[in-house]
């Protein structure tokens, strides 16, 4: 909603790590959810370009060490190549230098968000990225360079992704123990330290909650 205000020209967004958090059992929801992101962009803004970086959670390092690509990250990259975007992935970059000896504590600051090593590593990932793709921009002949719309495919990787999700109101949660609410201009939500309790009873259709 925020986003699409600007009618941005590039978006870069970050996935692959809360979706890694949540596992193969959270699949139901961050596989639909991410491919409806997709979607609702190429559908509302096809001349944009999108880039999503692959961030890391802790999970995800036994896959790495194992050397196999966690399955988070494959399904990622087959939206990649089904809706025309580029994929870079500093969370392979970070675990590459893990398995090789450097400390976990040297990029991240807990199990999921980066420190400042961490970030100087999805900086250069996706600045290295973004050189290539203008030496290849730069390198076809004038007559091809051109703005053009992507390709806003008939079929889908999921079933039924959510392309357009319904935000509940957070006081629809019938137990707030240890919430408050809270607002950010139209989007109220509850919010509440680690411990708290919260649950949601939908009343029809496909639900959103929002916990910050």
């Amino acid at each position: 909603d925020k986003l699409l205000a600007f009618n941005p020209d590039l978006v870069a967004a970050e996935f692959g790590a809360a979706n890694g958090a949540w596992g193969e059992k959270g699949r139901c929801v961050t596989d639909p959810a991410t491919e409806g992101y997709v979607r609702r962009l190429r559908l509302l803004r096809p001349k944009a370009d999108l880039l999503l970086n692959l961030g890391i959670f802790t999970s995800m390092m036994k896959d790495y060490r194992e050397n196999r690509e966690p399955q988070t990250v494959a399904f990622i990259k087959r939206l990649a190549e089904h809706y025309d975007f580029l994929v870079t992935d500093s969370g392979e970059a970070i675990a590459k230098r893990i398995v090789a000896g450097e400390p976990w504590k040297a990029f991240m600051k807990d199990g999921i968000h980066p420190n400042a090593g961490g970030y100087d590593v999805h900086g250069k990932v996706i600045e290295d990225a973004l050189d290539h793709q203008w030496k290849l921009y730069q390198s076809l002949p004038e007559n091809q360079r051109r703005v053009a719309k992507h390709p806003f495919p008939d079929g889908t990787i999921t079933p039924s992704p959510w392309l357009w999700p319904r935000l509940e109101p957070a006081w629809f949660a019938d137990k707030l123990d240890g919430f408050t609410r809270g607002e950010s201009g139209r989007v109220k939500f509850i919010e509440g330290k680690p411990g708290a309790t919260g649950h949601f009873k939908p009343g029809r259709g496909r639900v959103v909650g929002i916990l910050h």
